[in-house]
């Protein structure tokens, strides 16, 4: 490394030739900071991140402190009769390892709940 005469930094003697950072640079730098990471970025279509500016932002938050009541967060989960075996503990060399568990092969059942912000609810249901 060498010395930039403007900053007083020490840079690598690659950037002054290249004038961009290596590969090696920025693995290091990414290593060094170890809340950064090399991210692959999910697709948003244009219209929908100019959409949200402070007007979207402040007629939707006006609406909801009216709408709270009407607004239900629904959410599904299967269920099974089965449970799968959890891990367990065991010496080091043992060839088998077993858990008591039910022999038979079960029933799934998918079951849907429902709540808004101001705690009203809609009884579970499911579909057998």
């Amino acid at each position: 490394m060498n010395m930039h005469w403007q900053t007083k930094k020490l840079v690598p003697i690659l950037w002054h030739e290249n004038k961009c950072a290596s590969k090696n640079w920025l693995q290091d730098f990414l290593r060094r900071s170890g809340h950064l990471a090399i991210r692959t970025p999910e697709a948003t279509n244009f219209s929908r991140s100019t959409a949200l500016n402070k007007q979207t932002k402040d007629e939707f938050f006006d609406n909801l402190c009216v709408m709270a009541q009407n607004i239900y967060n629904v959410d599904e989960t299967a269920l099974t009769t089965v449970q799968k075996p959890v891990k367990i503990i065991a010496g080091k060399g043992c060839k088998q390892v077993g858990k008591m568990t039910s022999a038979e092969r079960g029933t799934v059942v998918t079951a849907c709940c429902s709540v808004n912000s101001v705690s009203n609810d809609v009884l579970p249901f499911s579909n057998l």
